[in-house]
């Protein structure tokens, strides 16, 4: 029987997956948790930056023309 390996999406160390049931994208729920963290603190700078420019653009008048991002 040949082992089945996956790398942890999080941390990158290989990990032998389970035979049977929906392979894991993390080694651990500690990788899993601190993937969760990132993505989401990513997403609430992301929305910042978007705010900030939406409020420099407020302040200089300029308004976004059809189609372009906001």
């Amino acid at each position: 029987m040949t082992m089945r390996m996956r790398a942890c999406q999080h941390c990158q160390e290989s990990f032998e997956l389970a035979s049977t049931g929906r392979p894991p994208k993390y080694c651990s729920s500690t990788c899993r948790k601190n993937a969760w963290h990132e993505e989401k603190t990513r997403q609430q700078v992301a929305a910042a930056v978007a705010a900030e420019r939406r409020r420099i653009a407020d302040a200089l008048g300029l308004t976004a023309e059809a189609g372009d991002p906001a």
